[in-house]
């Protein structure tokens, strides 16, 4: 079913809406598009796949589909368009994937690797600019880190101008020991 009613008004379903932007938007701004519907519980799998049968041969299907194969379910997690990208950037530079906005001694935290430790949060300036969460922030790091984690906090900035300096800080990280040794990968 592609169209639907509200308020007695037809209108495309969320499904067919994304099939319709595959046409003019480019991969990733589709894969944040369909995120935040992922977020809203607005758009199932079962209606992606519906729509991808019905809507064969209009324009955009190919991208539709490539959508529906990268789906990355953990995007769905995120709450914001930095941290879909920061789980875009994980697939480009071949990180492993993070727990999304999960818990760690009673913080949220944005991404954790729970078998490193590494705990990451992406600072955006409109939430970071008032102090008393940039206070709250530093508490709650010297709090996780006092508990054996790694807090790394990458900034929009930062990804987007420095992003092979932060993967490779982050593998870094990843390869730590309890103890603080570096392992390196088996020749």
């Amino acid at each position: 079913m592609e169209v639907t009613e509200i308020d007695g008004i037809p209108v495309t379903t969320v499904s067919r809406t994304l099939l319709d932007l595959a046409a003019t938007f480019n991969h990733s701004r589709l894969s944040n598009a369909l995120a935040q519907a992922e977020r809203l519980r607005i758009v199932s799998l079962d209606h992606l796949l519906e729509t991808l049968e019905l809507g064969k041969g209009r324009p955009g299907i190919r991208r539709f589909r490539r959508l529906i194969e990268d789906r990355n379910p953990n995007h769905a997690e995120t709450r914001s368009d930095f941290e879909s990208e920061f789980l875009e950037f994980c697939d480009r530079f071949r990180l492993p994937q993070p727990l999304v906005n999960t818990h760690v001694l009673g913080y949220e935290v944005d991404f954790l690797w729970p078998a490193g430790k590494l705990i990451v949060e992406t600072d955006g300036f409109a939430f970071h600019n008032q102090f008393s969460n940039f206070v709250g922030d530093r508490e709650r790091d010297l709090d996780l880190m006092s508990h054996g984690f790694d807090v790394a906090r990458v900034t929009y900035r930062s990804l987007n101008s420095n992003p092979g300096v932060i993967a490779e800080r982050l593998k870094i990280l990843l390869r730590r020991d309890p103890n603080g040794r570096v392992t390196l990968p088996a020749p």
